[in-house]
């Protein structure tokens, strides 16, 4: 089988950088107790590696519930993970004295600091995202102001007060979900002030999507199942080309146990999440050519 990898792949900028903060972590303390508060990522495969080097991560846990703080020693580490957390649980650490540190993605940072900038100037913020999602939940987590327009609900614009209201999104959303939500509400607020906050990475890959090659007959897209930018991208896919079989996949061993017959197929195009490793893909791309 013939395949193409879409590019980008492998880990974005963001997941790159938390990964390599767990490194420096690892290193400024020897011997402690490490925890991740919730998944750093999300990918199985990449938890599974962090594991391994003796980081341990909460599963369960939400970087923006106190509980699990009360499970902690004076002399563990917390690290919060790269979506973002409720910056409250700051002064309760450091009332601890615990030692935390945030490997938060700078493209999260940044949209924080846009949302709080203008909360302190008077005006109503519309955030587009997901619900449950830990980047949404941590951007809605700001101020009471910051109203959330879960993009598979429907909305109650009577919450907005505002009529020149501020609309931002989730990073990992492709424009296509958000396209006629924003054109809704420029209807209804001619005023509002569009902040497109997906970011390069998300973008680049969605470009990818639409650039495939032309013979291709069979696209997988590989990343964990609670992978939103993953999911968008499968879903992108299964958009774009509604004539060509799309599947999501883990990763090879995935693929192996499923029922997918691989043998109708000559041209393969492999589309990776943000969180999924380089070698993830290599590895799959390497089987598809043995078929």
């Amino acid at each position: 089988m013939n395949v193409h990898i879409s590019k980008p792949y492998g880990y974005c900028s963001g997941v790159k950088l938390a990964f390599e903060k767990i490194k420096y972590i690892r290193k400024l303390n020897p011997g402690k107790n490490i925890y991740v508060l919730g998944q750093l990522v999300h990918n199985d495969d990449a938890l599974k590696e962090l594991d391994e080097s003796g980081v341990t991560t909460l599963l369960g846990a939400s970087p923006f519930d106190s509980a699990f703080l009360d499970k902690l020693n004076n002399d563990d580490v917390l690290v919060f993970t790269a979506h973002g957390h409720d910056e409250k649980l700051d002064e309760i650490l450091k009332a601890r004295k615990i030692t935390f540190y945030d490997t938060a993605c700078p493209k999260v940072k940044e949209i924080a600091q846009i949302i709080k900038k203008q909360v302190a100037l008077g005006k109503d913020v519309i955030y587009l995202g997901k619900k449950n999602h830990p980047e949404t939940i941590g951007a809605t987590s700001i101020d009471a102001h910051v109203h959330l327009y879960d993009i598979n609900s429907k909305f109650d614009f009577s919450l907005i007060k505002d009529d020149s209201p501020i609309v931002i999104n989730q990073t990992t959303l492709a424009p296509y979900e958000i396209e006629d939500i924003i054109k809704d509400i420029k209807t209804r607020f001619p005023n509002a002030t569009i902040l497109n906050s997906i970011c390069f990475s998300s973008r680049y890959r969605q470009d990818g999507v639409e650039n495939l090659p032309k013979n291709t007959d069979v696209i997988f897209v590989i990343g964990s199942p609670n992978s939103n930018n993953t999911t968008t991208l499968f879903k992108y896919a299964q958009k774009l080309y509604p004539q060509i079989d799309v599947f999501r996949i883990a990763n090879v061993d995935d693929l192996k146990k499923s029922q997918i017959n691989l043998h109708i197929y000559k041209n393969a195009a492999i589309i990776s999440g943000a969180s999924t490793p380089q070698s993830i893909s290599d590895i799959v791309a390497d089987y598809l050519k043995t078929i």
